[in-house]
C-alpha cells in the first residue's frame, strides 16, 4: 500500500524542503501591510491564529463550516498547521500567505483554513500522516490539500513562494481536469491513513522478559554519539521522555556504561547553545550535532520534562551544571512563562524583529559598548564570544566549555554578577512574541518538573509552584461536574475538551504530588479521572483514542497515538498510570492492562525502541524491578525526603492521609518495602529501606 501511495504522489508534485536560508534572505522577504485585511480568524483565541488574521487569505478556522463551503463550491481545501513559535511557519506567511497575488490564487481556487497544531493535535497528526505517507518526511508549516470532505490529495511542509504558486495552479488545474483521477488517490491515500492506526500484536509475547528487554536498549545504544552525547547525526532534539527512562534503567547494578552516557548527554547539552546560558531555559533543537546552534523557539514541553531529567541526573551524579540548569529553568519559568493564575504558557518564537534568534545572540560590538574591560575578558572566556561561540553575520551565541565550568567553580559570584548584567542588557530588546495558551498536559509535565526539582533541592517554593499550577489545573481545565477536561486555557476561556493526552498528564502529575506531599485530594482525584477516561474513551483494538469519538464529525478518520515523541505518548503515560494506581487501589486488572497494552507494542517496539520508551519503562518495571515503599507512622525526621531523593526511580512512595488500600491494610508502624505486590519484613529505618531496594 504504501509502495503504491509513494507511487501515485508523483503524479502530483515533487516535495519541498526548508532550505538553509540565511537571515539576510529572511530580512529581504517582502511584506504587505498587516492590517489592510481582516478574515475569519480574528474571532479565534490561539496566537498562531491570529498572526494570520489579517493575512489577505481568507483563512477560515477548522469547522464543519469550511467543509460546506468546499461542497457548495467544489472546491480542494487547503489545511495548513503551524503554532505561533514555528520559525518556518513565519518565512512562509510573510513570503506567500501576505503576497496578494498569491492569496487571490488561494482564495479562488481553494478554501483555505488555518489550523494551530497545539489547539488541535489530532487534526495534525490525520495530517502529518498523510504527508509523511506520501513523502516519507514532515514538520511545519504542514500544508496538507484535500478534496471538499477532508481526504487528503497532496501535501508538504515548507515551499518557497515561486514552489507554492506551481503547486495551487497545478492541483487546481488537476481537479478541473480529472476529478476521478484525484478522487481515487484519496480513497487510496486515506486507506492507508486508517491503517496506521492499526495495532499489529505480536502473535507470541512470551519473548517479552529482561532478555528481549536488553536487547531493546543494545539498539537503542548502537546510534549514540560518543563524542558529543545523544544520538549520531543532525538536527538533534533533547527528547527528554528518551534519557528519563534510560537513566531510570541505568540506575540498576552492572550498567555504567549506560548510565555514563546519559549524564555525559545531558552535560553536553546542557553546555551547548541549546540550552540560553543568560536567560535559562532549553530551545526546542539544536540545528547541528554539537549542541551548538539552536533552533531558538523554547516549549514549555520540553522544559517541564527536562526539568525532572536533569533534577533525577543531580540525585545520580550531584554534578553542580546539572543543579544549575534546573535552577536556569525554573527562573525563566517564573520570570517569562507564568502567570499569575498559576498556570504556565506555551511558548516563545525563535524570531524577534523577523529575525531568527535576534533575541538571544551578541555582537563584539554590543559587548563591548556595555561591558567593561574585565567584564569582558570573563564573558569572552566564560561564555565563549570566541571561535567557539560564533554563528554568522557577526553573531554569537553563549555556550560553555570545560574552561568555563572551572571559571564557574572558581568565581561563582563573578558569574552570577555577568549574567544579570547580560540579562538586563537582553531586557532592552524587542522580545519575542509569547503564545499565552495554558495547555493542560505541558504544564501537568511542569508540575512533574517542579516536584522533581523539590525532591532533588528541597527548596519549598519549587513544591508551592507546582501545587499552585496543579490547583490552576484543576481549577480552569477540569469540569467535575460535566466531566470534562479542557485542552487549555487563555485568558477569557478555557477550549477544546477531551484529549487523552491532558488526562493521562494530569494524572501523573497527580500521582506525584501524592508521592510528595501524601494529601489524599490528589490521589483520589488522580483515580476519578481515570475512571472518567474508562467511562468516555472506547478503545481501538485495546488502546485508547486521542478523543472520544463523535466530537468532531469533520475529521477523516480517529487518531490514536502509540508512540513518544518529543511528548510522551498518551496511551504510555496512562497505562503507566493504571499501573500505578493499580498497585495503590489493590485493581489487579489495572495492573495486567498496562502490561498487556506494552506488551501488545512488541512487534512496534523492536522495529524502533526509541520512539518506545515510555512502554519500555512499563515492561521493565514488570519484569525487572518495581518497588512499592508505604510509610506508616515513622517518626524518623525526612524519611520521607530521603526515600522520595535516593536514586532509584522506579518505585511508587505511599504515606499520608490518603484512604487507600496500600496503606490502610498495614497496621504496624513501619517501612514497607514491597515489590510486584509482595512486602519484605517491615523495617523501621530509611538505612534498612535502602537495604532492601539495593538486594541486601
Amino acid at each position: 500500500m504504501k509502495l503504491r501511495l509513494i507511487v501515485l504522489s508523483t503524479i502530483f508534485i515533487t516535495s519541498c524542503q526548508p532550505p538553509k536560508q540565511t537571515m539576510d534572505q529572511e530580512k529581504q522577504t517582502p511584506t504587505s501591510p498587516r492590517k489592510e485585511y481582516t478574515n475569519a480568524l480574528i474571532n479565534e483565541a490561539s496566537p498562531y491564529l491570529l498572526q494570520h488574521a489579517h493575512n489577505p487569505v481568507d483563512w477560515l478556522p477548522w469547522g464543519q463550516e469550511a467543509f460546506e463551503k468546499a461542497k457548495k463550491e467544489n472546491k480542494l481545501v487547503l489545511v495548513s498547521i503551524g503554532y505561533s513559535s514555528c520559525h518556518w511557519c513565519h518565512v512562509m506567511e510573510h513570503e506567500s500567505f501576505e503576497d496578494t497575488a498569491v492569496a487571490k490564487l488561494m482564495n479562488d481556487n481553494f478554501i483555505c483554513i488555518k489550523v494551530d497544531r497545539e489547539e488541535r493535535p489530532d487534526v495534525d497528526e490525520i495530517y502529518m500522516t498523510a504527508v509523511q505517507i506520501m513523502t516519507q518526511q514532515g514538520g511545519w508549516p504542514l500544508n496538507c490539500f484535500t478534496l471538499p470532505d477532508g481526504r487528503p490529495i497532496y501535501g508538504g511542509t515548507y515551499f518557497r513562494k515561486n514552489q507554492w504558486v506551481d503547486v495551487l495552479e497545478q492541483l487546481a488545474n488537476m481537479y478541473r481536469q480529472t476529478p476521478d483521477k484525484v478522487i481515487e488517490y484519496a480513497e487510496s491515500l486515506t486507506s492507508a491513513i486508517k491503517q496506521h492506526t492499526l495495532i499489529n500484536p505480536k502473535a507470541n509475547n512470551t519473548n517479552v522478559d529482561t532478555n528481549w528487554l536488553k536487547d531493546q536498549i543494545t539498539t537503542i545504544e548502537k546510534s549514540f554519539d560518543k563524542k558529543n552525547g545523544g544520538h549520531n547525526g543532525a538536527p538533534k532534539f533533547p527528547m527528554p521522555a528518551e534519557w528519563d527512562f534510560l537513566l531510570e534503567y541505568a540506575c540498576s547494578p552492572g550498567k555504567e556504561e549506560l548510565k555514563a552516557h546519559v549524564l555525559f548527554t545531558l552535560k553536553k547539552m546542557a553546555m551547548g547553545g541549546i540550552y540560553d546560558h543568560v536567560g535559562g531555559g532549553f530551545a526546542r533543537y539544536s540545528t547541528d550535532e554539537n549542541w551548538k546552534v539552536p533552533h531558538f523557539e523554547k516549549m514549555l514541553y520540553d522544559n517541564g520534562q527536562l526539568l525532572s531529567v536533569y533534577s533525577k541526573a543531580y540525585r545520580v551524579s550531584a554534578d553542580p551544571l546539572f543543579k544549575t540548569t534546573v535552577s536556569g529553568i525554573i527562573d525563566w519559568l517564573k520570570r517569562e512563562m507564568l502567570h499569575q493564575n498559576g498556570g504556565f504558557y506555551a511558548a516563545l518564537d525563535a524570531d524577534s524583529e523577523g529575525e531568527e534568534g535576534k533575541f538571544y545572540v551578541w555582537t563584539r560590538e554590543e559587548l563591548e559598548n556595555s561591558l567593561s574591560e574585565s567584564k569582558l575578558e570573563l564573558a569572552t572566556s566564560y561564555f565563549n564570544f570566541n571561535q567557539h561561540g560564533y554563528w554568522e553575520h557577526g553573531n554569537y551565541i553563549p555556550l560553555l566549555t570545560d574552561q568555563s565550568l572551572e571559571i564557574l567553580h572558581k568565581e561563582p559570584s563573578s558569574i552570577s554578577d555577568l549574567k544579570s548584567k547580560l540579562l538586563k542588557l537582553r531586557a532592552n530588546r524587542v522580545r519575542p512574541g509569547l503564545d499565552d495558551k495554558q495547555i493542560c498536559s505541558w504544564n501537568a509535565y511542569t508540575v512533574e518538573g517542579l516536584l522533581e526539582a523539590y525532591i532533588s533541592f528541597g527548596n519549598p517554593e519549587f513544591l508551592d509552584m507546582a501545587e499552585n499550577t496543579l490547583r490552576f489545573l484543576l481549577d480552569q481545565c477540569f469540569n467535575e461536574k460535566d466531566k470534562r477536561l479542557y485542552h487549555y486555557y487563555k485568558e477569557g476561556g478555557r477550549k477544546d475538551a477531551d484529549f487523552l493526552e491532558d488526562y493521562a498528564a494530569l494524572i501523573q502529575a497527580l500521582i506525584k504530588t501524592y508521592e510528595v506531599t501524601g494529601s489524599q485530594q490528589y490521589i483520589s482525584t488522580a483515580k476519578k479521572l481515570l475512571e472518567i477516561v474508562e467511562e468516555k474513551f472506547e478503545k481501538m483494538n485495546g488502546f485508547y483514542p486521542d478523543r472520544p469519538s463523535g466530537l468532531d464529525a469533520t475529521l477523516i478518520t480517529p487518531t490514536l497515538s502509540k508512540s513518544d515523541n518529543v511528548t510522551p505518548s498518551p496511551n504510555a503515560l496512562l497505562a503507566q498510570a493504571k499501573y500505578k494506581l493499580g498497585i495503590i487501589y489493590y485493581k489487579t486488572d489495572w495492573v495486567d492492562e498496562a502490561v498487556k497494552m506494552a506488551n501488545q507494542l512488541s512487534s512496534d517496539i523492536e522495529s524502533y525502541p526509541t520512539g518506545y520508551v515510555n512502554w519500555l519503562r512499563i515492561i521493565n518495571w514488570e519484569h525487572h524491578k518495581f518497588f512499592e515503599i508505604a510509610v506508616i507512622g515513622i517518626p524518623e525526621p525526612k524519611i520521607i525526603e530521603n526515600i522520595a531523593r535516593y536514586p532509584i526511580f522506579n518505585k511508587l512512595l505511599l504515606h499520608g492521609n490518603a484512604e487507600v488500600p496500600m496503606l490502610t491494610d498495614k497496621r504496624e508502624e513501619a517501612i514497607y518495602v514491597c515489590e510486584k505486590r509482595v512486602c519484605k519484613k517491615p523495617v523501621t529505618s530509611f538505612s534498612e529501606a535502602k537495604k532492601l531496594m539495593l538486594g541486601n
